[in-house]
């Protein structure tokens, strides 16, 4: 039998020997061996990489995110106290709350132990520190659902069409500023601008980056826009073949800032549910709303005080392990936990 701080005795199951476990951290650990996730004297010591001398400083949160939204801590036991015998099995960044209309951010992780599950959120607000808990015991879970999708955001919609309708104005304006003092030579240049300014949409970003692609393409427009209004291009210089150059990316990029300016309100969305042996729906992790909250995602979620949950890059690896690591705890027991601590 170990007698070393935070240990669990040796079991033996289906005649294979079980070391003990670190009920802080769920690390193996030998007889008698004293886990070194143990903290000296309660204290959490870390150097900040603010200050260029290294700085030691003292378990206040001040404004490092990490200690703000508990990055690299694990739930069970370094913000709950773990249950007698408890170990803790897999945690997983589960994910990322927002509510940009209260300011307001949290970092969601879920753990999964040989006694609970647990869901734990730990953000800030401008006017605090926020905090979400949800705990269940995991032998009364019959199941999960976990769906990793997409939304659509009117919030987001009006927010870069606005952006896009600026910027095209202010393309306008400087277009129209070198064709009039330019005259011929400052339509020409306001010509390659518009191809230019467009390049970096098409080259550079990566295809997500719809709000930068936006912001190219409506400078482009606006561009494009002063040379199909110009007076002096319509009367002497514009022909046929001019007007062609000058209408079929016109029409190419508004088209593709249109599909941007669309595919930008398509935000990355999770909800996250578990189901008791009795049908109830414990831990919602999900922006469920009501009336005009539905249509676009601006008021809070009914549950979790923010309009939205995004996934992170765990989720998928959460989807994909969540319902067996569960599954072998409830029947395998002790072996269940040894199969998905060394894996």
């Amino acid at each position: 039998m170990g007698t070393g701080k935070h240990q669990l005795p040796d079991v033996k199951v289906k005649g294979v020997l079980i070391m003990p476990y670190c009920t802080r951290c769920g690390k193996p650990i030998q007889e008698g061996e004293r886990c070194s996730c143990t903290k000296k004297n309660g204290l959490n010591f870390k150097f900040s990489s603010d200050s260029t001398a290294g700085s030691l400083s003292f378990g206040s949160a001040g404004r490092n995110p990490d200690v703000q939204y508990e990055r690299g801590q694990k739930i069970v036991p370094d913000n709950i106290a773990p249950n007698e015998s408890e170990i803790p099995v897999r945690q997983y960044n589960l994910c990322v709350m927002r509510s940009r209309i209260k300011g307001a951010r949290a970092e969601g992780r879920l753990q999964l132990t040989n006694k609970r599950i647990l869901f734990r959120a730990k953000g800030t607000a401008p006017v605090g520190e926020t905090t979400i808990q949800h705990e269940f015991s995991i032998d009364e879970v019959a199941g999960f659902q976990i769906v990793r999708n997409f939304r659509f955001s009117i919030l987001d919609l009006l927010l870069i069409f606005a952006l896009s309708v600026a910027i095209g104005y202010i393309g306008v304006g400087f277009g129209g500023f070198l064709g009039r003092t330019l005259k011929a030579f400052g339509q020409l240049l306001v010509y390659v601008l518009a191809l230019a300014v467009a390049v970096p949409a098409f080259v550079w970003m990566p295809r997500e980056q719809y709000a930068g692609k936006c912001v190219f393409l409506s400078a482009s427009v606006g561009l494009f826009t002063v040379l199909r209004e110009m007076i002096y291009f319509k009367s002497s210089f514009l022909t046929v073949l001019s007007q062609i150059f000058i209408y079929v990316p016109y029409l190419i990029f508004g088209v593709l800032l249109a599909a941007c300016v669309f595919a930008f309100a398509f935000k990355p969305n999770m909800e996250f549910l578990v189901r008791t042996k009795t049908g109830e729906a414990v831990i919602p992790i999900r922006c469920e709303k009501t009336g005009f909250a539905a249509l676009g995602n601006v008021i809070d979620a009914q549950y979790m005080g923010y309009n939205e949950v995004l996934p992170t890059d765990e989720t998928e690896k959460a989807i994909r392990e969540i319902g067996a690591i569960i599954n072998d705890i409830q029947k395998l027991g002790d072996y269940g936990i040894a199969k998905w601590k060394t894996e």
